[in-house]
């Protein structure tokens, strides 16, 4: 969504944009260079945003963008660059780097807004003056415009048979999380400062969606979309006042809502929860930082959403220090009783992360994690009582 975020901000100078996703493409190298070439203009920027198990793939397609457009401005983005400047600036050459969010960075680099922090580069930079708290952040989110669904070829994303009513659009109403649970990036990316839109602005986003694109399907993508319930009744009153039906997703800590809640949701058109019961075991919760979960209340409120037929995502992890394989047995008979669907990863040590720090100091990694290793599905840990392997098997 960035991506799509900072090509309206750029849209909304008087520019022209063009966004050119790798997915539906399956381009080479070659191939973007190609397109890119035949693009006139009199001024080029090019961003690229990088992923952390790609990083180095990613390194090494910016030096070429930059080796083949010698006048071209171009950038970098994305939430890795938070963690990992000093691995980026010894490798990119005469690149900028975004050290904030880029909708909001994006202003400076453009000349559009006097001042803008968080732009580096594309020569020297000293990153040992730069530190987290110089990340920089867009304040008000009501601000934003939408983001340019409309420059990418959804009919690319689907599959056979599907129509763009099919498509999963999906929305940010806030960002940041107070949570601060050890092994998760997303408090490290987003700030520990919650930042959220108003109603008006998400009920707002969601009528564009539907009269520009018929859209159906709408995921939210927030760490925190039901931190204050206050907010959620709003949006919920006004997507029923509204009269359309949607196809919502979301993620949220079931133990918050209750039967009332539960069934406002259902009305506005939410078919799908998604929720992280992660373990059974407070122990282990306590483990990464997570708060106890009152699991006889989760388990009430899931057979509340089974009864008004609402579809149930559960996440668990595999990989707590102290966790056993009894533990992981638990955690089988509990998604056997509550019957729901599952996604389950291996905790990971992403770079910044308490979670890194503990399992590094404690020797519960078995290999210094490499990029292409942070994925959630790769075991490079191991933990008190269960081996790497038996961790991937548990996984499985």
């Amino acid at each position: 969504l960035d991506m799509l975020y900072t090509a309206s901000v750029i849209e909304n100078t008087g520019r022209d944009v063009e966004v050119l996703d790798y997915l539906p493409f399956q381009w080479k190298v070659d191939d973007f260079i190609s397109y890119i070439s035949g693009i006139e203009g009199s001024k080029l920027y090019l961003g690229v945003r990088l992923s952390l198990p790609t990083l180095d793939e990613d390194i090494g397609f910016v030096n070429d963008l930059r080796s083949r457009f010698s006048d071209a401005e171009i950038f970098v983005f994305g939430n890795v660059i938070k963690t990992v400047l000093p691995y980026l600036a010894d490798r990119l050459n005469r690149t900028y780097i975004f050290f904030g969010e880029p909708e909001k960075v994006i202003k400076g680099l453009l000349g559009a807004e006097q001042g803008a922090n968080g732009l580096l580069g594309p020569e020297h930079i000293d990153v040992d003056r730069i530190g987290e708290k110089d990340w920089v952040y867009v304040d008000d989110l009501n601000a934003l415009p939408f983001p340019a669904w409309h420059l990418i070829p959804i009919e690319k994303y689907l599959n056979k048979g599907q129509k763009q009513e099919d498509f999963l659009f999906y929305i940010l109403t806030s960002r940041g999380c107070p949570s601060g649970c050890s092994m998760c990036p997303y408090h490290l990316y987003q700030g520990k400062r919650w930042r959220m839109r108003s109603p008006e602005n998400v009920m707002s986003e969601l009528e564009y969606l539907k009269e520009r694109f018929n859209a159906k399907k709408i995921q939210t993508r927030d760490p925190n979309f039901t931190l204050r319930l206050d907010r959620l009744k709003e949006i919920c009153d006004l997507i029923v006042q509204s009269g359309i039906e949607f196809d919502l997703r979301i993620e949220t800590d079931l133990e918050r809502l209750d039967r009332p809640f539960i069934e406002l949701m259902k009305q506005a058109g939410i078919t799908r929860i998604m929720t992280g019961i992660e373990s059974p075991d407070s122990t282990l919760l306590k483990e990464i930082g997570q708060k106890v979960n009152p699991l006889d209340k989760i388990l009430k409120n899931i057979e509340i959403c089974h009864s008004l037929g609402i579809n149930l995502l559960v996440f668990y992890m595999f990989g707590f220090p102290s966790q056993r394989w009894k533990h992981v047995m638990d955690i089988v008979r509990l998604n056997k009783q509550i019957k729901a669907d599952t996604s389950t990863t291996i905790l990971t040590p992403y770079p910044g992360t308490k979670y890194y720090e503990e399992v590094k100091n404690n020797n519960l990694l078995v290999k210094e994690p490499e990029f292409r290793d942070l994925t959630g599905k790769n075991c490079i840990i191991k933990t008190k009582y269960l081996s790497k392997d038996e961790i991937g098997r548990a996984h499985v």
